[in-house]
């Protein structure tokens, strides 16, 4: 499956909310913080819990960020729902450390999943 089309899969996910069983069943993400990927992908890294691909209290980067909602909890990223605990607290954070204004990043997420929903015709059977 190309990245494109993860993309907008994650993207058709977020349309659907998940479900509490999903929620229930999603890896805990701690200490989270905002990062920059390689590629110019926001992303989180913090400390997981429970994760088919991680050991518990592994520090991880996650793949981009598709939705976030700190009030409950949640965060979608291309391959997965995260719990969220607690973010890492700013005075925590290395100099030059990404810190946006979480207003700044919903609106970013949420221009980012309107344009990925109009791209997915593109990516329709693609693997």
């Amino acid at each position: 499956m190309t990245f494109n089309k993860k993309m907008t899969d994650a993207s058709a996910a977020v349309l659907a909310g998940p479900s509490p069983d999903e929620i229930a069943a999603s890896p805990l993400l701690r200490n989270w913080s905002f990062t920059i990927l390689w590629n110019g992908s926001l992303a989180l890294a913090g400390v997981v819990q429970d994760s088919p691909d991680f050991a518990d209290n592994e520090a991880i980067v996650t793949s981009p960020l598709v939705h976030l909602d700190p009030a409950r909890g949640i965060a979608r990223t291309r391959s997965r729902w995260y719990r969220l605990g607690a973010m890492r607290p700013v005075e925590e954070l290395t100099r030059g450390a990404f810190n946006p204004d979480p207003v700044a990043v919903d609106a970013f997420l949420r221009a980012q999943l309107t344009l990925l929903i109009a791209a997915q015709p593109l990516f329709e059977g693609t693997r």
